[in-house]
């Protein structure tokens, strides 16, 4: 399961929410594991990598510097 998962019922979205200094940045393998995990859902999937701050964002590959 993500950190968080949080519905937005006006656009019909889940948000699944990543922390990454417990589960790692959402990339392509953990991309995938998420989708199979909420494969029955109607909703959207909107998947975010949460960073408990921006200059935490930089120590991660294809990141802003």
């Amino acid at each position: 399961m993500p950190n968080g998962v949080v519905q937005n019922t006006e656009r019909n979205w889940l948000l699944l929410i990543e922390a990454v200094m417990s589960a790692g940045d959402v990339d392509g393998k953990r991309r995938m594991d998420l989708k199979r995990l909420f494969c029955r859902s109607k909703a959207g999937l909107v998947l975010v990598t949460a960073f408990e701050t921006r200059r935490a964002i930089q120590g991660f590959p294809g990141r802003p510097t």
